[in-house]
C-alpha cells in the first residue's frame, strides 16, 4: 500500500503570493506609490519666507558653469524675489507679471504680459515653493519618482510655446524640503538652483 507523503514546505501559489506580498509591506522603508498632492503639502513653505540658495548656469558660451549664491524671499502669494551676493549683486522682484531687476544701482521694471514662457518659468518657482500642484498641471505634465524621503517631479511643457525655450525641468526633494531645480532648457543651456535652507522670516 503507497503512503500519501505530504510536502510540509510548499504552498499553494496563491498562498505563496500573499505571503511575499505581506513580507515585503513589512520590509523597512517600503516603497508606496507617491501622489503630487501628499508631496506638495510636506514641502510646502508658508509666507514670509526667506532660503539661502547656490545656483549653477551653463551655456554654450561657458567653459564651466558659473555659480552664484544668494536668498530668496517669499514675502506673499504671487511676490517671489531673488538676491544675488556672489559672484555680483542682482535682485530680481516678481510681482504679479511685472518683474523688477536692480544692478549696479540701476532698476529696470518689465511686463511679462506678453513673455509667457518666462513667466511660467518664475511662477513655477514659487508653485513648487508654495506647493501648488494644481498650478505646475496647468501647464506642466507632471511625472513623480522615487520615496517620500527622496523624490523627483520631471515637468514637461504642455504648450509648444513654452516648448520652444524650456526641455523641462526636474525638482528633487525629500520628506521636508525641496533640495533643488533643473531648468532644462531647448538649446542645451541648463540652470540648477540648489535650496541651501528655509527660515521664517521675522
Amino acid at each position: 500500500m503507497k503512503t500519501r507523503r505530504r510536502n510540509m514546505g510548499r504552498r499553494p501559489p496563491g498562498a505563496l503570493k500573499t505571503l511575499l506580498l505581506v513580507s515585503w509591506l513589512l520590509l523597512p522603508g517600503a516603497a508606496f506609490a507617491l501622489e503630487l498632492s501628499e508631496v506638495m503639502d510636506r514641502i510646502r513653505v508658508e509666507p514670509p519666507n526667506r532660503a539661502e540658495f547656490r545656483e549653477e548656469r551653463f551655456n554654450a558660451l561657458l567653459q564651466d558653469p558659473l555659480v552664484l549664491t544668494g536668498y530668496l524671499e517669499y514675502p506673499e502669494p504671487g511676490h517671489l524675489v531673488k538676491v544675488v551676493e556672489t559672484p555680483f549683486q542682482e535682485s530680481m522682484e516678481v510681482d504679479g507679471d511685472q518683474v523688477e531687476i536692480s544692478r549696479d544701482g540701476k532698476k529696470r521694471r518689465l511686463s511679462l504680459k506678453n513673455r509667457k514662457p518666462l513667466l511660467v518659468m518664475l511662477q513655477s518657482i514659487e508653485s513648487i515653493l508654495s506647493g501648488q500642484a494644481d498650478a505646475l498641471a496647468e501647464h506642466f505634465d507632471t511625472g513623480l519618482t522615487g520615496s517620500a524621503d527622496d523624490w523627483q517631479l520631471r515637468l514637461v511643457p504642455r504648450s509648444r510655446r513654452l516648448a520652444k525655450h524650456l526641455e523641462s525641468m526636474t525638482v528633487k526633494g525629500d520628506c521636508e524640503t525641496v533640495g533643488s531645480i533643473l531648468f532644462q532648457m531647448d538649446n542645451g543651456d541648463w540652470q540648477r538652483l540648489e535650496i541651501l535652507s528655509h527660515a521664517p522670516e521675522p
